[in-house]
């Protein structure tokens, strides 16, 4: 490779830093080459997602994903630096661009950041270019990545985005005998009614009935609301979603009550960073948003 071609490649490489937590601040020879193969797997997944949306067979992303590489194009000891570019004589540099700019500056634990990857990827998409990073990290040092100018720490996701993280798994969590139904019945008295009353009824394979808030605690903050919060509920890839369209909320877990805890936490963060705020440090919009909130709230203590 002549030098022109590696100076364009140091140019778009990503730096991985890894400060190891030793006493002479020498990085494990086995975490920097668990590191750099998980950012390999890692970027391979990436790319034969991305291949496979390009309408590619199956023997052509195999063979690109197989011929392509991230090479090591500079290298610094003090703590341990290595800036990884691609080589690949079969596709241009696009899909690494991409790549930086979907995982690499994305913070996972990130609301928003977080419902963009969602919206770009399936679950089992996300597991498979996650893991690997995921596995690599340990107590020994943490691991910073820089792409274009900006440092980002690689962590594992907070308890509330664990789930989307997993392999899909094709168990029910619901381990009860009893059937769940939903009702529409008619009737002016709840406790009094028969098959009659019965307007419609169909058993629910997960728990999918309406979700209904009115009062909570989350991080130590009893909230109560004015009027109960009803939103939608669906079960997709071995995950329940919890939608409430009104303040931009969507949550998820494993099981229904993940997912309830969740929204009990997006709830709270809004709270946090909207009504806490100084007015003068939100944006038009954001301010709504706080009006929202703060009329939807009785009391916090």
């Amino acid at each position: 490779m002549v030098d022109k071609n590696l100076s364009e490649l140091r140019q778009i490489a990503f730096e991985i830093n890894i400060e190891p937590s030793n006493k002479i601040h020498a990085a494990n020879a086995e975490d920097v080459a668990k590191v750099i193969n998980a950012y390999v797997a890692s970027y391979k997944s990436y790319l034969a997602i991305k291949l496979k949306s390009s309408q590619k067979n199956e023997d052509e992303i195999n063979e690109i994903v197989s011929k392509s590489q991230l090479l090591i194009v500079d290298t610094n000891f003090n703590s341990y630096h290595s800036c990884m570019a691609p080589y690949s004589p079969d596709h241009d540099q696009d899909y690494f661009s991409d790549y930086k700019k979907d995982i690499i500056h994305t913070d996972i634990n990130n609301y928003n950041d977080f419902r963009a990857l969602r919206d770009k990827f399936t679950k089992d998409q996300l597991y498979s270019i996650y893991n690997p990073l995921f596995q690599s990290l340990n107590d020994r040092f943490r691991l910073n990545v820089v792409a274009d100018g900006n440092k980002r720490s690689v962590h594992k996701p907070k308890r509330e985005y664990a789930s989307y993280f997993k392999k899909s798994s094709l168990k029910s969590k619901r381990k009860t005998n009893d059937k769940l139904y939903q009702l529409y019945v008619k009737s002016g008295d709840l406790k009094n009614t028969s098959d009659k009353n019965i307007l419609f009824s169909e058993e629910l394979v997960h728990e999918t009935y309406a979700f209904k808030l009115s009062h909570f605690v989350s991080n130590d903050k009893a909230f109560i609301l004015n009027d109960d919060i009803i939103c939608d509920v669906e079960y997709n890839e071995g995950l329940y979603f919890i939608y409430y369209p009104d303040l931009h909320i969507e949550v998820w877990g494993e099981t229904r009550d993940e997912a309830e805890k969740a929204f009990e936490f997006v709830f709270y963060s809004l709270y946090v960073n909207y009504v806490l705020e100084d007015d003068a440090n939100l944006t038009d919009d954001a301010i709504v948003l706080k009006d929202k909130i703060n009329t939807m709230i009785r009391s916090v203590k």
